[in-house]
């Protein structure tokens, strides 16, 4: 029997300086593909609860956020939502094009 297994899952605790606690899925070249959650803190006193899911993928070497989702429970106006999606024309990734890291993986074709 063969395990393939492409993703790790882990855990983020709200601690005093964390931002998000959620998870964090990593793949096991250890790049971060999603962290998904809540706020550890209200961001205000009008905004009650604010869940986050934001995707990345390698581009061009360089692992980029490609999507932001948000849902939002404000008081006395109820639900909101955010969703963003990341466009790039250009990355400098600061090598020459012909370096082998430029040319490593690039998942934008997905």
């Amino acid at each position: 029997m063969r395990l393939n297994i492409s993703n790790l899952v882990t855990g983020c605790d709200a601690l005093r300086r964390a931002l998000i606690a959620g998870r964090m899925f990593v793949t096991l070249d250890g790049d971060v593909r999603r962290v998904e959650g809540r706020l550890a803190k209200n961001p205000s006193f009008w905004v009650t609860r604010v869940d986050v899911e934001r995707s990345y993928r390698r581009i061009e070497g360089v692992l980029m956020p490609v999507s932001l989702q948000t849902t939002a429970q404000l008081r006395f106006l109820g639900k909101s939502e955010l969703h963003m999606t990341y466009r790039y024309s250009v990355i400098d990734t600061g090598r020459s094009p012909n370096s082998p890291r430029s040319r490593g993986r690039d998942d934008s074709r997905e």
